[in-house]
């Protein structure tokens, strides 16, 4: 995969984040009628939370796919971890915010770990390489 690739990934993953956001601030109030005012708090603060580390991710995508390198292979072992995570991380939550189903907390931090593995990747990619003298 090319910058281009990821550009085109990043601008959907945005768009996504934008329409998800929408969805929890004007539908998820309407399909918790039948709960409390705590289980709708916290379904809330899921896809807050969700949404926030989907749009951080979505725009570090943005970033990485302009950015160049000498180490372009890290960039995008960063851009698939992201992109995992945001899967991951984001979707379950997002999941467990519509359907209250808690059990998809316990895969939450395999998206977590996701985005520090494409953290982590940055900074390696960074690090000098030693001189071949």
């Amino acid at each position: 995969m090319n910058s281009r690739t990821f550009l085109v990934i990043a601008g959907v993953v945005g768009a996504l984040g934008i329409v998800i956001g929408a969805f929890g601030a004007h539908a998820l109030p309407s399909i918790s009628k039948n709960l409390s005012e705590a289980e709708i708090q916290e379904r809330t603060d899921w896809l807050e939370t969700g949404s926030r580390y989907h749009m951080y991710h979505a725009t570090a995508l943005l970033v990485l796919a302009l950015a160049v390198t000498e180490r372009p292979k890290l960039l995008l072992v960063a851009a698939f971890a992201w992109l995992i995570g945001v899967i991951v991380f984001s979707g379950c939550l997002y999941a467990m915010a519509v359907t209250g189903v808690r059990m998809l907390g316990a895969i939450v931090p395999v998206g977590g770990l996701a985005f520090i593995v494409g953290w982590v990747s940055i900074a390696v990619s960074a690090w000098p390489r030693k001189s071949a003298i």
